[in-house]
């Protein structure tokens, strides 16, 4: 399975399925996004602690027409988990999930461990 999410010195690649982000011979084309391409930035971004099993709403401070891209990772203690990339409305994983809107996006913890979920929220113009 190609590795296909990077965070990387501030910025954020997403690859096209079966390209592998991380080599050195990827090309612009290759990518679905790139935190350098015009037409998208990333609006709001940060982290937030749930303990489980309990839900927190982030708002975004502004409604967009459309559902915009989110993107999380997720902290347990010091483990990681999980990279996410989604751009519907509910996006699921075992134990925990992030459902995304066009005002807010809600971080649900199933679990009773706490959970910390790093997330940048990228407004792309279409």
């Amino acid at each position: 399975m190609a590795n296909r999410i990077l965070f990387n010195s501030g910025k954020l690649l997403v690859s096209k399925a079966g390209i592998d982000v991380t080599a050195a011979t990827v090309q612009e084309d290759d990518l679905l996004f790139s935190s350098d391409f015009q037409g998208a930035r990333v609006w709001k971004r940060g982290s937030v602690s749930v303990t489980g099993p309990s839900t927190l709403t982030v708002d975004y401070g502004r409604t967009f027409t459309g559902v915009p891209m989110g993107v999380f990772y997720v902290l347990e203690g010091t483990n990681y988990v999980h990279p996410a990339l989604y751009t519907a409305v509910v996006a699921s994983a075992p134990l925990y999930r992030a459902q995304f809107s066009t005002s807010s996006v809600i971080f649900v913890n199933a679990s009773q461990v706490t959970r910390t979920y790093y997330y940048a929220i990228i407004e792309v113009d279409t």
